[in-house]
């Protein structure tokens, strides 16, 4: 019953979470698997969607003139953790003196951490399928799928479970990562010195990290900024307030534009199946326009989705959805 527990209680993984949430998605779709829930209620399998929409062009063809591109390829130590077959043993390699190891390392091993969570001095030799997969979840739709799905994280993380993380450590490697000078740190704090109340601080730091090189990082950062403060973002002409799920699904896909891995048998699709049992599914844009929207709501995430690609080629808040005073 120790990966149960590990499963419900990890939630607070990350100074700022990230749109890809995995420990939370893990923690939601555990709860529904032990409870013997179906999936997610705003998961349509009988949506149509307009066969246009797969046929957009390319983000190269819909950048304004003279924008400044943005990096989609991460650093030399991001591209290492995005491949690593196993994070355990990515952790190891740059954990040794992780106490003065630099900012982004940091970054990193807090996010192997994050992701492992609830892996982490789990005894998975003993319950190689975790208990929490009940007898009720076996006759609900999709489980093989998402019990498959766990397996695979599971794996993803092999070697945590015998791990003895020390105290504070977690907490420590936030604290390095957010005082780096690169542009996924100088995004992170954001959310902070909004929840600080510091908001001309938490703008004018946007803006900083909007002057600066931008890869997936920063704009992870960025989006979790803007959503925290959903009730101030206007998009489109004339302005108007998008919902909350349509404006971070949107950026969700900005960030699959520029690096983030979204394929099927990605990490971020495997926590996907877990979360949804829709494990079939080829892309994250798929599984939005064909499971997740009607055709005229997944028009206008593509339209939101185009000014956020522009906002951030332009540099400019006002297009990201903050209003110009």
């Amino acid at each position: 019953m120790r990966v149960i527990g590990l499963l419900a209680g990890a939630v607070a993984l990350w100074s700022t979470t990230s749109l890809f949430s995995p420990a939370s998605q893990v923690q939601n779709a555990a709860q529904e698997v032990k409870d013997g829930g179906a999936p997610s209620a705003s998961v349509n399998a009988s949506r149509q969607i307009n066969p246009r929409v797969f046929s957009r062009p390319p983000v190269s063809a819909v950048l304004p003139r003279k924008s400044r591109p943005i990096s989609g390829a991460q650093s030399a130590i991001g591209q290492d953790f995005a491949s690593a077959p196993s994070l355990k043993a990515f952790f190891d390699t740059y954990a040794t003196n992780w106490q003065s190891a630099s900012a982004e390392v940091q970054y990193y091993l807090a996010k192997a951490l994050a992701h492992c969570t609830p892996f982490i001095g789990a005894d998975l030799d003993r319950h190689p399928r975790p208990p929490l997969l009940s007898e009720a979840a076996k006759k609900r739709p999709h489980y093989a799928e998402r019990a498959a799905a766990l397996e695979k994280l599971k794996a993803d993380c092999a070697g945590f479970e015998k791990f003895q993380m020390p105290e504070g450590m977690l907490e420590d490697l936030r604290r390095g990562a957010s005082a780096g000078n690169f542009p996924g740190a100088k995004a992170m704090r954001l959310p902070g010195l909004q929840r600080a109340g510091n908001v001309e601080d938490a703008r004018a730091g946007l803006e900083a990290v909007l002057s600066d090189t931008i890869d997936v990082e920063a704009i992870n950062g960025i989006a979790n900024y803007l959503s925290a403060i959903h009730a101030d973002v206007r998009v489109s002409d004339p302005p108007y307030q998008p919902t909350r799920e349509l404006y971070q699904d949107a950026w969700r896909l900005v960030m699959c534009d520029f690096g983030l891995d979204c394929r099927a048998g990605s990490r971020s699709m495997t926590l996907l199946c877990l979360q949804t049992g829709l494990c079939g599914v080829g892309s994250y844009e798929e599984y939005l326009a064909r499971h997740r929207y009607g055709p005229a709501a997944f028009e206008e995430l593509s339209r939101i989705r185009l000014q956020l690609i522009s906002g951030l080629t332009r540099r400019d808040a006002a297009l990201l959805g903050i209003p110009r005073k």
